[in-house]
């Protein structure tokens, strides 16, 4: 029984560690287009050096997200796994 419970467990955060990467592919493929549109209009309208850093920013964050929301998948999984290993 508890090797039958600890099977559903791994199978599970493997299905979450999935379901991130699939979420990270998703976000960019839906918002990516509406994105760079907005980008581009606000990189037309800021005019000062400020504006234009913090739009780098902004634009540096979206580059990074789907990395940031694999590498939580990952620590999510690798966590449940040290888990499972304390388990008797």
């Amino acid at each position: 029984m508890a090797s039958e419970v600890r099977r559903s467990t791994l199978a599970t955060n493997l299905m979450l560690f999935f379901a991130s990467l699939a979420f990270a592919g998703l976000l960019m493929a839906v918002f990516g287009d509406a994105f760079w549109t907005i980008e581009g209009v606000a990189s037309g309208i800021g005019e000062t050096e400020q504006a234009a850093q913090g739009q780098a920013y902004i634009t540096s964050f979206w580059e990074l997200l789907p990395v940031v929301i694999a590498l939580l998948g990952l620590i999510q999984l690798v966590g449940a796994a040290a888990v499972e290993a304390r388990l008797p």
